[in-house]
């Protein structure tokens, strides 16, 4: 994601090695003692956005992005870009008359 975002045309092994240690850095010690290495399925959503926030931040130390200008907030930026999976309800609003306007 955090690539995508940056516009890196190239994708060097610093990349990789960056997510991997922001990955590895999201397993607790509950994981290990469940004898998972990777954090819980239930946290991919936060691990996902966190591992893009970190890859952003290294793209654009090293030079590596193509979209500029380099956003402050990087949160904010890789946040503003997912995409939503809860919708408006798409029924019409009813509302109750009064029975003395019946």
């Amino acid at each position: 994601m955090g690539i995508t975002l940056c516009g890196v045309r190239h994708i060097p092994e610093g990349i990789f090695l960056k997510a991997a240690e922001v990955l590895a850095s999201l397993v607790t010690k509950a994981d290990l003692d469940e004898g998972r290495v990777y954090p819980s399925l239930g946290k991919i959503f936060q691990v996902s956005v966190l591992i893009a926030i970190k890859v952003a931040t290294y793209v654009y130390e090293q030079k590596l992005a193509s979209h500029y200008p380099e956003p402050v907030d990087k949160e904010l930026f890789v946040r503003s870009h997912l995409y939503e999976t809860e919708y408006e309800s798409f029924i019409p609003d009813t509302y109750d008359w009064p029975e003395s306007s019946l």
